[in-house]
C-alpha cells in the first residue's frame, strides 16, 4: 500500500527545511535511515531549485511502496531547459540538478515546466545496516599481541 504527502511548501528560505521536516514527520516510520537521507538531499536541491528559479506556489508531493519513494516538486514558473549544466569547480551553484541525477534512480523534467519529478529505489532490510563489531578475546588478531 503506498502512503502519500501533498503539502505546499513557503515560499521563503524556510522552505528546504519545512519540506525535510515533513518528509520525516510523514515517511520517519516507513524509510530507513539511508532512504530518508537520500529523500532528503532530493527534496532540498528541488525546493532549492524551485524557490530560487520559480515563482508561485510550491507544491511538494511524495509517495512511498514497498519498492519506490516517488516525489515531484511543481511551482507556477515558466519552465527552463531540461539540460542539467555543467557546473565549474569555482561556482557556488548550480549543482542541483546534478546532486538530484546523481542520488535518484531516475528522475525527470516536465517539458516546458517547472514540475521535476524523482524516484529513490527503496533498500532492502537491513542493505544499510553497519554490521557491529566482533567482541571477546578470541577475536582479537594475533598481530595486535
Amino acid at each position: 500500500m503506498a502512503v502519500q504527502l501533498s503539502v505546499d511548501v513557503p515560499r521563503d528560505p524556510r522552505g528546504p527545511r519545512v519540506a525535510r521536516r515533513m518528509l520525516r514527520e510523514r515517511f520517519g516510520p516507513e524509510l530507513s535511515h539511508a532512504e530518508l537521507a537520500e529523500a532528503e538531499v532530493v527534496i532540498s536541491e528541488l525546493v532549492t531549485n524551485a524557490l530560487v528559479h520559480g515563482s508561485g506556489a510550491i507544491r511538494l508531493r511524495l509517495t512511498v511502496d514497498d519498492d519506490t519513494v516517488a516525489g515531484e516538486v511543481v511551482d507556477d514558473g515558466p519552465g527552463f531547459e531540461g539540460e542539467v549544466r555543467e557546473a565549474g569547480a569555482q561556482d557556488v551553484s548550480g549543482r542541483g540538478l546534478g546532486i538530484v541525477g546523481g542520488v535518484a534512480e531516475r528522475w525527470g523534467i516536465h517539458d516546458g515546466s517547472s514540475h521535476v519529478w524523482f524516484e529513490l529505489a527503496r533498500r532492502r532490510p537491513g542493505s544499510d545496516a553497519i554490521a557491529p563489531p566482533e567482541l571477546g578475546e578470541e577475536r582479537r588478531p594475533d598481530e595486535l599481541d
